[in-house]
């Protein structure tokens, strides 16, 4: 495990203190967090574990940045990517690979041998306050032909232009449910029935997210074809969204808290609310007929 200088870390005396130096292991070293060890005894193999005072690679003014092929790099921080308590969204995966913040690594670039689909695979440990709070991993696949544009220009629009059409249907839905919980009254809006809207927000943001690559290649791929192919893709995309969007909405009409008596007035203006800023972005869905609550939103 030497011959270009120490590589499995964990086969090394750990001395209390003891920190091995960068420069002493090899270029694809593979490190060790924790200070364990077996032992065989009559009874049987023990692991023995203890704490180090020390970590054990010397590498903290390199900031982690240590030629790791599968660790993404902050261009601005010079530092690898630390996940904490996020998970792999497609916030996170879009800075990752195409927002042009990060240096990709290694293993998530396009080899001359790669022809072909590719499966993109992010894996770590999610860290919160001194504590791993579980394995987090998500597998995007990538059509041919799609790799070599990560971080292209023309990718990073068009992925703009998904997240903001996200983020449109997002606010709408934010904006009208605190306005029902808000009595239906404008003015009364505060932070906390902004609050009451996250559950429906969360779980529209989930099914948004299960969308947004393969939305993101479709988009690509027509842009490529045709100014039309690329406006077809377009509206079909906003349209599942505005479809995603009101079914949250429709369901959180049932249970974001409301004063009972100003619930059919609420409830008229948070659809006009919703759905007014859906058309004002260019979604196109029709809310379902109201006619008593068109009639009570005038009273």
């Amino acid at each position: 495990c030497t011959a270009g200088g120490k590589a499995l870390v964990w086969t090394l005396p750990w001395p209390e203190g003891a920190q091995l130096h960068p420069a002493d292991l090899d270029p694809w070293f593979i490190e060790v967090c924790r200070r364990v060890r077996l032992k065989q005894t009559p009874e049987g193999i023990i692991a023995c574990h203890s704490t180090s005072k020390a970590a054990r690679i010397d590498a903290k003014l390199f900031k982690g940045v240590l030629g790791d092929p599968w660790a993404p790099v902050d261009l601005k921080d010079g530092k690898t990517l630390t996940l904490g308590p996020r998970s792999f969204t497609y916030k996170l995966m879009y800075e990752l690979l195409i927002g042009g913040n990060w240096q990709r690594p290694l293993c998530a670039r396009k080899a001359p041998c790669d022809t072909g689909d590719m499966l993109l695979l992010a894996e770590a440990f999610s860290r919160g306050n001194s504590k791993t709070e579980g394995y987090q991993a998500r597998a995007i696949p990538v059509p041919g032909g799609i790799v070599e544009r990560f971080g292209a220009p023309e990718m990073k629009a068009l992925a703009d232009a998904l997240i903001e059409e996200i983020a449109q249907c997002d606010i709408a839905l934010r904006n009208a449910l605190a306005l029902l919980a808000a009595n239906g009254v404008y003015e009364n809006v505060k932070k906390e029935h902004y609050a009451l809207t996250n559950g429906p927000r969360h779980a529209f943001d989930r099914q948004a997210d299960i969308l947004f690559f393969p939305a993101l290649w479709h988009r690509v791929q027509a842009n490529e074809a045709s100014n039309a192919a690329l406006e077809t893709a377009r509206r079909a995309f906003k349209a599942q969204l505005a479809g995603l969007a009101g079914d949250e909405f429709e369901r959180a009409l049932q249970t974001i808290p409301c004063a009972t008596i100003y619930r059919p007035r609420a409830t008229a203006r948070a659809r006009r609310n919703f759905y007014g800023a859906l058309w004002k972005n260019g979604f196109v869905l029709s809310p379902p007929p109201e006619q008593e609550e068109q009639t009570l939103e005038h009273l």
